[in-house]
This record gives C-alpha cells, sequence and structure tokens, in this order.
C-alpha cells in the first residue's frame, strides 16, 4: 500500500520523513526487527524511479545512536539496487 501511494503521490513528494513503527510505538529506526514498514521495498522502489529528493530519518531521542546504523543499511540496500 505504501509504493502505490508514493506512486499516486511522488510528483508533489520533495521530502520522507521516514521511521519505522511496530506495536509499542513510532518514530523507530527504519531497520528495526519487529518493524511493520518494509524500506528495502521501498527504497528499491524510491532507486528504481530515480527519485534524488531528501530522506530524513526521524526517531525518538532514545533512538538517535541507531542512526549510523540505519545510514549504512540504507546505502547497502540503495548499492544493491542495480537499475
Amino acid at each position: 500500500m505504501i509504493i502505490e501511494d508514493i506512486k499516486k503521490y511522488i510528483r508533489w513528494i520533495e521530502i520522507f520523513h521516514i521511521s519505522n513503527f511496530d506495536e509499542r510505538g513510532q518514530h523507530l529506526p527504519i531497520i528495526w526487527e519487529t518493524g511493520e514498514i518494509n524500506f528495502r521495498k521501498i527504497l528499491e522502489y524510491l532507486q528504481f524511479i530515480k527519485y534524488n529528493g531528501e530522506l530524513v530519518l526521524e526517531y525518538l531521542p532514545k533512538y538517535h545512536g541507531l542512526y549510523r546504523l540505519d545510514i549504512v543499511g540504507v546505502k547497502r540496500i540503495l548499492r544493491d539496487v542495480n537499475y
């Protein structure tokens, strides 16, 4: 459903504020074990359409120490995509 929404509204999207969520709450790191959102698919789609806007990681303060881990994960996903 998220990718369908992105397809529908991409011409108006300049910035993605991204975070994950689970039953405990929201604004969790994107590479989160119990997270509900599959960011691999989303990032692969953004790479496929050559999205060149900004991605902003938006987490609760207690997770700020995990930014670096998620940045590495995002770079790895984008590096592995070959379009």
